[in-house]
């Protein structure tokens, strides 16, 4: 029950959290999450060890030192997140629901597989929460969201086992429980498959066979795939395409002034927004890419000013440099055909201020895996799956004959 309970006010939250995080920043200051949850880790420590001592007369120095460890890990992440002090919050979130679901499992599961079973569990939850994110307006997907709430669940699971060590776990290995931890894994597999599977390319295609869904074309994009390209003048950037792949659709395209997005045509508030949670390229990939890297390059323009000389200023005017150079090195013939080829007065202009540049930018990924292909993703999966399955029934078939043998 308590479980459920948890589950459904995680889920619930998600449509209002932002305006909670709004009302947190503007009265309180967003520091504030960031010392409610180390509070909160504090307290839950101190309770913890108070239990061990006086309750249960614990005299083990590695349980403490496991729980100290554990602590340390929660207070490392909880300030790691201080860039966005909200996301924090999984941590206690996804802590407190390992821990109702271990407890819920300990009434039958007696043996250490509950721990990994609800860690599983942890991650399918987790991942349903990202998922629900997705479909809200003004919420994000984030595989490292995912990560922090899978983290938060395995940790506390780790705290509880060597940390509290509960008597009730004591017991051999049944096969219910295997059978149990085999399921939660395959599932979660499953479930990872499912949406590292969520291409543009995916919802293109699941959409237009259900035409209720066709909003989720403007989603932002969960999972796409594509290639990293090192380049000695504008770093690391990331494409859809190879190299050879856009020079030969920048020659073939037969795009036109009026295919653009510029700042003439969407507002700068559209532009940022864009940007920040870009939708699926669901038309042309090269078209799409094209009006980002347009869109980036003027916004980051359009705030240069005449007298500002800050650091802000100069690292503002290298990405709006660096986003021309990717559209006149891989964009060129498009780029003259649209007439969005910047004069040498806006490029003197920006490479005035760039010139002062001392970091490095190498772009980012977002989304975009680049190491492997969705086609290899679906190997591995397909493999693990036939693994884990081929193990859990020779090691539920052991299991059986232990229990009936005398």
């Amino acid at each position: 029950m308590w479980v459920i309970i948890c589950i459904i006010t995680i889920f619930a939250t998600i449509p209002l959290a932002r305006g909670i995080q709004k009302y947190v920043y503007s009265s309180l200051g967003a520091e504030f999450f960031t010392y409610a949850v180390l509070f909160i880790i504090g307290a839950v420590l101190v309770t913890l060890i108070y239990y061990l001592i006086s309750r249960l007369k614990v005299r083990n120095v590695s349980q403490y030192a496991w729980l100290g460890l554990c602590s340390s890990i929660f207070i490392y992440s909880t300030l790691q997140l201080r860039t966005h002090p909200e996301e924090a919050v999984h941590l206690l979130e996804y802590g407190l629901l390992a821990f109702l679901i271990f407890r819920a499992l300990s009434f039958k599961i007696h043996d250490w597989t509950v721990y990994i079973t609800s860690a599983f569990l942890v991650f399918i939850i987790g991942t349903a929460d990202e998922f629900i994110q997705w479909l809200t307006p003004s919420r994000y997907w984030s595989y490292k969201d995912v990560g922090i709430n899978t983290l938060a669940g395995a940790f506390f699971m780790l705290a509880i086992a060597k940390g509290i060590n509960p008597t009730v776990i004591n017991s051999k290995v049944r096969k219910y429980s295997a059978a149990l931890l085999m399921k939660a894994a395959l599932a979660a597999l499953f479930v990872l498959g499912l949406c590292l599977s969520n291409t543009p390319e995916a919802v293109h295609d699941y959409t237009g066979k259900i035409s209720g869904l066709s909003w989720l074309r403007h989603e932002e994009t969960m999972t796409d795939y594509g290639f990293r390209h090192s380049d000695p003048e504008i770093g690391t950037f990331y494409s859809h395409f190879s190299i050879e792949e856009l020079k030969r659709k920048d020659r073939n395209n037969s795009l036109t002034a009026d295919d653009v997005l510029t700042l003439n045509t969407v507002s700068t508030e559209r532009a940022h927004a864009l940007i920040q949670k870009p939708p699926g390229p669901y038309g042309s990939m090269f078209h799409f890419e094209f009006n980002m890297h347009i869109l980036k390059r003027d916004l980051n323009y359009n705030k240069l000013s005449s007298d500002a000389t800050t650091d802000e200023t100069i690292e503002t005017a290298m990405n709006a440099l660096r986003e021309n150079t990717i559209l006149e090195n891989f964009f060129s013939t498009t780029l003259e055909r649209t007439a969005q080829t910047w004069s040498e007065t806006k490029r003197s202009k920006a490479e005035l201020y760039a010139s002062s540049w001392k970091g490095t930018d190498t772009g980012k990924a977002g989304k975009m895996i680049t190491v492997v292909r969705l086609k290899t993703v679906w190997v591995l999966i397909i493999m693990n799956f036939v693994i884990i399955s081929a193990a859990g029934l020779f090691w539920e078939k052991k299991l059986k004959m232990e229990e009936i043998s005398p």
